[in-house]
């Protein structure tokens, strides 16, 4: 399957750096096979299916320029069953650090904006693939590296740990 392309940039154009398109494999719709979940620089999150399919996109850079995905983990954060998709965005926007949620279909659940963002000219907002485990309290936390103002933990109340298909 083809993506949309992504934006050209200016030369010497380096910040914030672009996302890196790490696909994560895993099985999000139940069935027997793993789904290709990979965050693009053209602005979308897809879903692949195992037949070379698109499942889905989310646009998650809302038309704006130079705005990049984290990679994405999937974990069963409110024990139904059935996998959420986890990401972070960033770019050089102010508030522009978002903590994205969806359903195993491509539909937004939360988009939580980053407390505290701050300014740094490499990028503000989530640049790595954010850590879903049990910090010792028996239910999950999102944890999250930003470009701009260090650690966040998100406590994810009335979530377990039965489900973490890619922590």
């Amino acid at each position: 399957p083809f993506t949309d392309q992504p934006p050209v940039r200016a030369s010497g154009d380096y910040y914030p750096p672009d996302g890196i398109p790490a696909p994560t494999t895993v099985n999000v719709v139940g069935d027997a096979n793993p789904e290709i979940l990979a965050p693009i620089n053209d602005g979308y999150i897809y879903a692949i299916g195992t037949d070379g399919s698109r499942l889905w996109r989310y646009d998650y850079a809302k038309g704006a320029p130079k705005t990049f995905a984290s990679e994405v983990v999937v974990a069963d954060l409110n024990k139904d069953g059935i996998p959420e998709i986890v990401f972070g965005t960033y770019s050089l926007q102010a508030n522009a650090g978002h903590l994205i949620v969806l359903a195993n279909t491509g539909t937004l659940l939360f988009d939580v904006v980053l407390p505290g963002q701050g300014m740094d000219g490499n990028g503000i907002g989530i640049p790595a693939a954010p850590t879903i485990a049990d910090l010792g309290d028996g239910s999950l936390s999102i944890v999250v590296t930003t470009f701009d103002h260090g650690i966040d933990v998100f406590k994810v109340p009335g979530s377990g740990t039965k489900c973490l298909l890619w922590p």
